[in-house]
């Protein structure tokens, strides 16, 4: 049986707003946490993340 009305979300190995945009073409939704964790304990700029997650974003709102 499958569920066709539930949302699904992917969230492993979403690292580059390539693969965001792979998994967007699957999934309802894409979650990337590690990837910013990584960010942040490299001692990335608040800038910085930020336009990492807008270039995430614009990537799968195409």
């Amino acid at each position: 049986m499958t569920c066709h009305h539930l949302p699904i979300c992917v969230g492993f190995g979403i690292k580059t707003t390539s693969d965001a945009k792979k998994v967007a073409n699957i999934a309802d939704g894409v979650v990337v946490g590690s990837a910013i964790i990584d960010l942040i304990e490299k001692e990335k700029t608040i800038d910085d993340i930020k336009n990492y997650i807008k270039s995430l974003a614009r990537a799968v709102h195409y």
